[in-house]
């Protein structure tokens, strides 16, 4: 496969070809979560599965931080490499890595000492307390080497070496099946197995990367030491990629309330149904926040090169892949939900006849949650970070909460099935607004102001 170059005009092709390696990494990294699942559910049961997924959306919660600093420092790194001014790109690379590893290191101490009054936080009952401690106790341990590898996502990228990191995220996919099933099976070590496979297996993928950017390489960034102006520029490049970052932490902050709520109405059976949707949206989610990564890169790029029409042009082609693939998604969902509730939650009739009620019902959400995302990291490549951050606000914290709230309350505890579709079509109105009128003003006022991304609104 011929390799695209950042320069060039991207077409249909082109964009997918671009994509693919970090739409890749996004599936192997979610794959984590879900053969963990796979093998808890099945092995250990309902109260177990529900257990992970409680203390899961807090954990990944911690993760974003590495999407923040990643896709920040991706689209800052980006726009000096799109000037010609490769020193600086590899600076604030670097400078990046060593704040991901030092805030991992911190946080997780941290939360391994709070861990049992979080459990109880997340609405864990008496029967799945003990194991959200063990599973998110072990996850806190290791955040600093999960921090890198989400951060990685779109750094890969950026380096112009994507497909190298997708082989390593392939890699680390492997490994923690491997060690699922060894710890789980023959070990016999519960949910403990399964949190140590997940952890190892990131913090292999972890240092195979920074032994890779710590010697010579091909690629155009490097890890050097970090110059004391990087770091002032960290601030920038938090903010730049707070949007991804928001999306992340709101999205699991939400899923904490609709957790609270589904046990609320169903109790660990609800969030066991839920839970099976919620990895099945991950898949989608992880092809669209692939090609979102690497659209924050081609589009931040653009902006260096100052070219409007590819930026327009890169606008239009990208939103009608991600309807597209929303729509066959759709589908998918709606015709494989009694497959995919078997292969989770089988063995519990109750749960199984919930879980592709709610499979069914949520398809329809899969045709505009792609664009909502899309529409986000697009204006972070833009240097908008306030754009971005209102759009990923919208989608996941403020629209899903407000919904999973009201529903309920209007129109009755059945009506918390059609969260994700309500949410979606909420935001997707916001996005058609915000690209009608903000993004406009926003490149007029790039071209006003010489293509200086740090202006103001």
């Amino acid at each position: 496969m011929k390799k695209v170059e950042l320069s060039e005009n991207f077409t249909y092709g082109k964009l997918i070809v671009y994509a693919l390696p970090s739409i890749l990494n996004m599936l192997v990294s979610i794959s984590f979560q879900m053969v963990d699942g796979y093998f808890v559910s099945n092995l250990l049961g309902v109260s177990a599965f529900a257990a992970v997924n409680l203390v899961m959306p807090l954990c990944v919660v911690m993760f974003a931080l590495g999407l923040m600093f990643g896709t920040g420092s991706s689209a800052v790194a980006a726009r000096y490499l799109g000037s010609g001014e490769e020193q600086k790109a590899r600076e604030i690379f670097s400078c990046a890595v060593v704040v991901m590893i030092a805030v991992g290191l911190i946080l997780g101490g941290i939360l391994v000492l709070l861990m049992p009054t979080i459990g109880r936080m997340v609405g864990a009952s008496v029967h799945s307390l003990d194991d959200c401690v063990i599973y998110g106790r072990w996850v806190a341990a290791f955040l600093f080497a999960f921090i890198i590898t989400y951060g990685f996502q779109s750094l890969w990228v950026t380096a112009g070496k994507a497909w190298l990191g997708t082989v390593i995220a392939v890699i680390n996919g492997a490994m923690n099946a491997v060690l699922d099933w060894v710890f789980m099976v023959p070990l016999k070590m519960g949910v403990t197995g399964a949190a140590l496979a997940t952890s190892l297996a990131a913090l292999t993928g972890m240092i195979i990367t920074l032994v890779y950017f710590a010697r010579p390489n091909s690629s155009s960034l490097r890890l050097a030491i970090p110059k004391l102006r990087s770091f002032r520029e960290m601030g920038a490049v938090c903010f730049n990629g707070a949007s991804e970052m928001v999306d992340s932490v709101s999205g699991n902050l939400t899923q904490m309330v609709v957790n609270g709520q589904l046990m609320r109405f169903y109790g660990e059976t609800g969030v066991a149904a839920m839970s099976v949707f919620g990895y099945i949206a991950s898949v989608f989610l992880s092809i669209s926040y692939g090609f979102s990564n690497a659209i924050i890169t081609i589009a931040g790029y653009k902006v260096g090169e100052k070219k409007k029409q590819e930026i327009h042009e890169l606008l239009r082609r990208s939103t009608v892949l991600q309807i597209l693939t929303g729509a066959v998604m759709g589908v998918l969902c709606w015709l494989l939900a009694k497959p995919i509730a078997t292969l989770y939650v089988g063995y519990d009739e109750a749960t199984l006849g919930l879980a592709v009620k709610v499979l069914k019902i949520s398809s329809v959400a899969c045709l505009l949650y792609g664009f909502d995302t899309f529409c986000g990291a697009f204006f972070t490549g833009l240097g908008d970070g306030l754009g971005s951050i209102i759009i990923s606000f919208t989608l996941s914290l403020a629209a899903p909460v407000v919904s999973v709230l009201l529903l309920p309350e209007v129109w009755g505890a059945e009506a918390i099935w059609y969260l994700y579709p309500v949410f979606t079509l909420a935001t997707a109105i916001l996005c058609a607004g915000m690209l009608k009128w903000r993004y406009p003003a926003w490149m007029r006022q790039l071209e006003k102001n010489g293509w200086n991304v740090d202006t103001k609104d």
